[in-house]
């Protein structure tokens, strides 16, 4: 059996599996998935983990954005949800470096929050109260 660069391969199955699991992992580390857990809108393979978790993982940035993460993500009570709808740790809002893709989570008006007016907007339950100043013409 010849391969591609006309060289005999037939001289053993066993060195033929070998050769295989050899290129594989000379060739990028793993082989050809058949299944993809999700697919970027290019047509990458992505892991399921890697959506929506704040990071752009697509080289098109399809798996950060509000059409795939806001309605079909649903973030656990510790986590922060970003404005299109990715989860991140709660802890790394306002620690002055970008953790949500849109930078939301550095936002000047999230980060003068307190943690229970935070809380509260995120359900809608908040409403600042602001002064209004009446001017006659």
């Amino acid at each position: 059996m010849l391969g591609l660069d006309g060289v005999d391969f037939s001289f053993n199955k066993q060195i033929n599996i070998y050769l295989i699991a050899f290129l594989a992992i000379i060739g990028g580390g793993h082989l050809q998935r058949t299944e993809c857990d999700w697919s970027c809108d290019n047509g990458d393979c992505l892991e399921s983990e890697y959506l929506c978790d704040g990071i752009i993982n697509c080289a098109d940035g399809s798996d950060e954005t509000i059409n795939n993460c806001y309605t079909n993500t649903t973030c656990p009570t510790f986590a922060f949800r970003c404005a299109y709808g990715a989860c991140i740790t709660g802890k790394t809002r306002c620690n002055q470096k970008q953790d949500c893709a849109d930078n939301s989570d550095e936002l000047p008006t999230i980060c003068q929050m307190t943690s229970t007016e935070l809380n509260m907007a995120i359900r809608g339950q908040l409403i600042r109260k602001c002064s209004v100043k009446m001017v006659y013409v």
